[in-house]
């Protein structure tokens, strides 16, 4: 598939979806400064470290990602990202809805979402079939090699690696009453000038405590939940099928103040621009 590429000195992204994938998107970049906000993807992000260490933060503990390793992030789970050592790191990026997911675990004998317990992969064979079924994207293969490597890359990752299925939507269920009646107002209204006093007081708690238990439950602060839920809209949106709108609409339509404030956020979280997130194969 065409591909579009960003570069910043020693830094490079190179974006692309493929819609005979079921609108699986790829990503190739190598960072060196780029550091990574809390954020949560819809789909899995799976991907393999060519060169350098990523470090990041996942389900509350510190991870580091060599190269070779495959890194396995869920659906809903809070995340940053940033260089290991001071070369930084590259790697090539899957970001797989789920639905898609699925089909593949139900073919492999599994129900429902595939769970993988653990994030960081040792696995030779499966980061060999990663990486050519990355390339045959990047290189605009024929359909059917694209799909055939793509088919058995999903299902070789359940066979091996799945443990148990993976319950969805997070937070949890069990998580306070008060929490989830914020995210659910975050949600409605996430576009509005929400303030930290308007989620609390939808909590039923204070400033301090609702910040603290947000957190521990979200994994992202008030704040950062609110971007996050922001640029995720802005994605879609930008993915369209009628066309991407204009960023400056974008920005108002999300809550942005302006492109500018879009831009910073949306590359904090995804890795490249909106512009470059809205360019087509």
């Amino acid at each position: 598939m065409a591909g579009h590429d960003a570069s910043c000195g020693a830094e490079q992204a190179r974006f692309w979806r493929d819609p005979e994938l079921d609108g699986t998107e790829f990503l190739l970049a190598r960072f060196v400064s780029h550091h990574f906000s809390p954020h949560v993807h819809d789909e899995y992000a799976i991907g393999l470290i060519e060169n350098g260490v990523e470090a990041y933060r996942y389900r509350g503990h510190d991870r580091v990602a060599t190269a070779g390793e495959v890194v396995i992030v869920e659906p809903g789970e809070a995340h940053t990202g940033e260089r290991g050592t001071e070369e930084g790191w590259q790697y090539r990026m899957f970001y797989i809805p789920a639905r898609v997911f699925a089909e593949a675990a139900e073919a492999a004998g599994v129900k429902g979402l595939p769970h993988f317990r653990q994030t960081v992969l040792r696995d030779p064979a499966l980061a060999f079939a990663m990486r050519a079924m990355h390339v045959a994207s990047e290189r605009g293969e024929s359909q059917l090699e694209r799909e055939s490597r793509f088919a058995g890359l999903l299902t070789t990752l359940v066979e091996r690696h799945a443990e148990g299925t993976l319950v969805l939507p997070r937070p949890r269920p069990d998580a306070p009453a008060g929490i989830l009646r914020a995210i659910d107002r975050v949600e409605a209204d996430f576009a509005e000038p929400l303030t930290l006093g308007d989620l609390a007081q939808c909590a039923g708690m204070s400033d301090f405590h609702f910040a603290r238990l947000f957190a521990r439950t979200t994994g992202m602060s008030p704040h950062r939940y609110v971007v996050q839920r922001r640029v995720t809209q802005a994605c879609r949106l930008l993915r369209g099928s009628r066309g991407p709108m204009a960023l400056a609409d974008v920005a108002a339509t999300v809550g942005f103040a302006d492109q500018a404030h879009l831009t910073r956020h949306f590359k904090r979280i995804t890795g490249v621009t909106p512009a470059r997130f809205a360019l087509r194969p």
